[in-house]
Protein backbone atom coordinates (compact mmCIF):
# COMPACT_ATOMS: atom_id res chain seq x y z
CA UNK A 1 0.00 0.00 0.00
CA UNK A 2 1.24 3.48 -0.84
CA UNK A 3 1.97 6.15 1.73
CA UNK A 4 0.29 9.52 1.48
CA UNK A 5 2.58 12.37 2.45
CA UNK A 6 0.58 15.30 1.07
CA UNK A 7 0.47 18.37 3.27
CA UNK A 8 -3.07 19.67 3.20
CA UNK A 9 -3.32 22.89 5.12
CA UNK A 10 -4.76 26.35 4.74
CA UNK A 11 -4.45 29.58 6.65
CA UNK A 12 -7.50 31.81 6.69
CA UNK A 13 -6.40 35.27 7.78
CA UNK A 14 -8.88 37.79 9.07
CA UNK A 15 -7.51 41.02 7.64
CA UNK A 16 -8.35 44.43 9.11
CA UNK A 17 -10.44 45.14 6.00
CA UNK A 18 -12.42 41.94 6.37
CA UNK A 19 -12.84 42.55 10.08
CA UNK A 20 -14.19 46.01 9.30
CA UNK A 21 -16.73 44.55 6.87
CA UNK A 22 -17.84 42.03 9.50
CA UNK A 23 -18.26 44.76 12.10
CA UNK A 24 -20.49 46.89 9.86
CA UNK A 25 -23.56 44.98 10.95
CA UNK A 26 -22.78 44.91 14.67
CA UNK A 27 -25.09 47.78 15.62
CA UNK A 28 -27.62 47.55 12.81
CA UNK A 29 -30.39 45.75 14.67
CA UNK A 30 -30.16 47.98 17.73
CA UNK A 31 -30.20 51.07 15.51
CA UNK A 32 -33.20 49.89 13.50
CA UNK A 33 -35.19 48.95 16.60
CA UNK A 34 -34.43 52.31 18.20
CA UNK A 35 -35.02 54.38 15.06
CA UNK A 36 -38.24 52.60 14.08
CA UNK A 37 -40.00 51.20 17.15
CA UNK A 38 -43.27 51.80 15.30
CA UNK A 39 -43.83 52.90 11.72
CA UNK A 40 -46.71 55.34 11.88
CA UNK A 41 -46.39 57.53 8.79
CA UNK A 42 -45.16 57.61 5.22
CA UNK A 43 -41.95 59.48 6.00
CA UNK A 44 -40.90 56.94 8.62
CA UNK A 45 -41.85 54.15 6.27
CA UNK A 46 -39.66 55.62 3.52
CA UNK A 47 -36.72 56.07 5.89
CA UNK A 48 -37.10 52.53 7.19
CA UNK A 49 -37.28 51.20 3.61
CA UNK A 50 -34.03 52.98 2.76
CA UNK A 51 -32.34 51.54 5.85
CA UNK A 52 -33.71 48.11 4.98
CA UNK A 53 -32.11 48.41 1.55
CA UNK A 54 -28.78 49.29 3.16
CA UNK A 55 -29.03 46.35 5.56
CA UNK A 56 -29.73 43.96 2.70
CA UNK A 57 -26.74 45.36 0.80
CA UNK A 58 -24.57 44.53 3.82
CA UNK A 59 -26.00 40.99 3.88
CA UNK A 60 -25.21 40.56 0.19
CA UNK A 61 -21.67 41.87 0.65
CA UNK A 62 -21.05 39.59 3.64
CA UNK A 63 -22.32 36.56 1.68
CA UNK A 64 -19.91 37.44 -1.12
CA UNK A 65 -17.01 37.84 1.31
CA UNK A 66 -17.90 34.60 3.10
CA UNK A 67 -17.88 32.67 -0.17
CA UNK A 68 -14.44 33.97 -1.08
CA UNK A 69 -13.07 33.55 2.43
CA UNK A 70 -14.08 29.92 2.91
CA UNK A 71 -13.42 28.75 -0.67
CA UNK A 72 -9.78 27.74 0.00
CA UNK A 73 -10.84 25.76 3.08
CA UNK A 74 -13.58 24.00 1.13
CA UNK A 75 -11.03 23.12 -1.57
CA UNK A 76 -8.66 21.63 1.03
CA UNK A 77 -11.52 19.61 2.51
CA UNK A 78 -12.46 18.32 -0.95
CA UNK A 79 -8.84 17.32 -1.56
CA UNK A 80 -8.63 15.62 1.84
CA UNK A 81 -11.83 13.70 1.19
CA UNK A 82 -10.56 12.71 -2.25
CA UNK A 83 -7.50 11.09 -0.65
CA UNK A 84 -9.81 8.45 0.77
CA UNK A 85 -11.91 7.79 -2.33
CA UNK A 86 -9.38 5.71 -4.28
CA UNK A 87 -8.33 3.54 -1.34
CA UNK A 88 -11.97 3.01 -0.33
CA UNK A 89 -12.85 2.05 -3.91
CA UNK A 90 -9.91 -0.40 -3.98
CA UNK A 91 -10.92 -2.00 -0.68
CA UNK A 92 -14.53 -2.24 -1.80
CA UNK A 93 -13.50 -3.76 -5.15
CA UNK A 94 -11.32 -6.29 -3.32
CA UNK A 95 -14.21 -7.20 -1.03
CA UNK A 96 -16.57 -7.46 -3.99
CA UNK A 97 -14.12 -9.71 -5.81
CA UNK A 98 -14.20 -12.17 -2.94
CA UNK A 99 -17.97 -12.17 -2.87
CA UNK A 100 -20.06 -12.46 0.24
Amino acid sequence: MGAYMNDLSINLSLTPELSGELNKSSGMLAYIKEAYPVIEDGETSNLCAADRKNCLAVVARLKELKTGFVAPAKQIIAQAEALFDGPMDNAKAAADHCGT
